[in-house]
């Protein structure tokens, strides 16, 4: 139990690390953002909203039910309020839920019959090992104008392509010569609001590669199998968010007048 304990801490502080790392970075400015992380094999680690995310403590954070982003477990302050992107969080948690082995933090399970390529058999289920398939640990939502620049480029598609950029190899299942899909949804007024198209996208086949969600006028979703791959995944798709951004100013620039 104490060693659990000290685990748990460990998460806690690594998470308000994480903020602190983001902040500086410019993606979680102005109490915006946010981040969340596994646990337990039930719940989840949040922060809280419209707080200088900078100088939130391990004493701040949430805990919630990992399946219905219900506050197991407020902070002792009690002016904080949990992340209104708790609902997404948990969403893309839990996408495939269904299936998955909550105990198990590095496997997701289908039933037999989703049989296929990249899957082994294991006591009547076939276990998925493709990159969509590993169970989410963490989501960070950032706030980052090149996310919000990015987004613009989708015009009126529902994502935008990257390529030929050598940063791609640094998303998990993807190489530099891969045509990446990034979905690009419309904001609305309240985070809860997009957790409809949140859901659609997850379950949409054009985008299983993918590690994040932007959002017009608003940010990005950006996860991973546990709070390092997260961060590195938050690192190359703000790289790739400048890169795609500047490229199309090149181009707009050469583009005779």
């Amino acid at each position: 139990m104490a060693k659990r304990s000290a685990s748990r801490k460990g998460q806690a502080q690594l998470l308000c690390r994480m903020l602190r790392l983001f902040y500086d970075k410019g993606w979680v400015a102005g109490t915006g953002g946010g981040i969340c992380a596994v646990n337990g094999p039930k719940s989840v680690l949040m922060a809280p909203t419209g707080v200088h995310k900078e100088a939130v403590k391990p004493s701040d954070l949430f805990v919630v039910d990992r399946r219905s982003g219900a506050v197991i477990r407020p902070p002792k302050s009690r002016s904080l309020t949990v992340s209104e992107c708790a609902p997404i969080f948990c969403a893309i948690m839990n996408r495939r839920s269904e299936d998955q082995d909550f105990g198990e933090l590095s496997r997701a399970a289908l039933p037999v019959r989703a049989r296929g390529a990249g899957a082994s058999e294991d006591k009547g289920r076939i276990i998925r090992t493709g990159p969509r398939y590993k169970q989410i640990g963490s989501v960070m939502h950032s706030h980052a104008l090149s996310s919000v620049l990015a987004a613009d480029l989708a015009g009126d598609r529902d994502h935008i392509v990257m390529e030929g950029l050598e940063m791609l190899k640094g998303i998990r299942g993807v190489s530099n010569q891969s045509k990446h899909a990034v979905p690009v949804i419309h904001n609305t007024s309240r985070e809860r609001d997009l957790l409809d198209e949140i859901r659609r996208v997850l379950e949409n086949p054009l985008f299983e590669e993918t590690f994040c969600i932007l959002v017009r006028d608003h940010g990005a979703y950006i996860w991973g199998e546990d709070i390092w791959e997260t961060k590195r995944h938050a690192e190359v798709y703000h790289f790739l968010f400048e890169a795609v951004v500047a490229r199309s100013e090149r181009n707009q620039s050469s583009l005779p007048r």
